[in-house]
């Protein structure tokens, strides 16, 4: 690129060019605003960096909305707390990227009126809760990725995502607890086939309807290898009982029904309550090289599945199976001491 069409401006340095021509433009922002950049009418990538706390972020960004119309990819590192409804003015925009910085909680309606967005990373974890209820209408969205961290099991995603059937990374999936009309159920996933590399699903405790799992035709997402499987959900310590036993079986039987694709290589199950993950489907993962169970230590889960060609198996907080698989004296030890790594917590 020639420097007619690539710039970088850092703070209040004097500018005198020419920003008619300019195509990309990062601009890192300390005391003032560069209002000669709304030149650029052409720029097609904008990049804004700034770690200043008192400022009008949300004022400027939305300037840049209205003046930067042909805009490709937005890259936010600034403390902005909100996303314009001009949004919707950067209809040619392809990529979307909110850096950790960005104290957006949820994103505008009008975000979804961007048919041609195709990338959409949101890595400000710390803030972020809410996806737009309309986010179906990003009929053309491909990656929809978040920072991976503790606190996206919290966040909250609509119905609406089965609509988006060219998605080809969605590094998270959180079902919607069973009382809530507006959470996303686990049958949104029945049409997302292109998925690809690395899916985790939280919330799977909150799932009662077998066939709501069966529904999702996970066996039908052959471009994935590493599968997360997470029952975990905020009450689950305090399951007691008949609600207790009700879990078991119901966590037990949604496993079953997620049949994974036969080709996975790595498996994660967490926070499942139940006594086995011998599932029906489990000796079909004949490319399976590594199998993650963690966060069953209040549960009694003792029963390993066949485990094949395994090159790695980790067993974190379990109790039970973790005394059946000690080195040497368990009396799983036999079963799983030609696995090349073993992990015990």
């Amino acid at each position: 690129m020639t420097k007619e069409v690539c710039f970088t401006i850092k703070g209040n340095e004097e500018v005198k060019r020419n920003f008619k021509r300019a195509r990309q433009l990062l601009l890192i922002v300390e005391e003032t605003f560069l209002e000669s950049i709304y030149e650029a009418k052409n720029l097609r990538t904008l990049f804004l960096l700034s770690h200043e706390r008192d400022y009008e972020f949300n004022m400027h960004l939305s300037n840049s909305c209205h003046h930067f119309r042909c805009l490709r990819t937005l890259i936010l590192d600034c403390p902005f707390t909100k996303l314009p409804d001009a949004v919707k003015n950067l209809i040619h925009l392809r990529c979307l990227h909110m850096c950790r910085n960005v104290k957006i909680e949820e994103l505008p309606e009008t975000l979804c009126n961007l048919c041609n967005l195709q990338t959409l990373n949101i890595d400000n974890g710390e803030y972020f809760k809410k996806l737009p209820q309309g986010i179906g209408k990003l009929i053309n969205l491909r990656q929809l990725r978040f920072h991976t961290n503790h606190r996206w099991y919290k966040l909250k995603f609509p119905n609406g995502i089965g609509k988006l059937t060219c998605l080809r990374t969605l590094s998270v999936f959180n079902i919607g607890v069973k009382d809530d009309k507006e959470g996303c159920k686990l049958g949104e996933l029945k049409n997302l086939n292109q998925l690809r590399g690395s899916f985790k699903m939280h919330g799977l405790g909150n799932v009662v309807d077998v066939g709501e799992a069966q529904n999702a035709r996970l066996k039908k997402k052959i471009h994935l290898h590493d599968l997360e499987l997470d029952f975990y959900v905020e009450d689950q310590f305090q399951e007691k009982g008949e609600e207790s036993r009700r879990r078991i079986e119901s966590d037990l039987a949604v496993l079953n029904a997620l049949e994974p694709p036969s080709h996975l290589e790595k498996l994660s199950i967490k926070s499942f309550i139940g006594t086995t993950v011998y599932t029906n489907w489990m000796t079909s993962l004949t490319n399976l090289k590594s199998l993650h169970i963690d966060g069953c230590w209040q549960w009694q889960l003792e029963c390993l599945p066949p485990l094949g060609k395994l090159q790695e198996l980790n067993i974190l907080g379990c109790s039970i199976l973790e005394q059946r698989c000690e080195r040497e004296i368990g009396d799983y030890w036999p079963i799983i001491s030609h696995i090349p790594t073993i992990n015990m917590s």
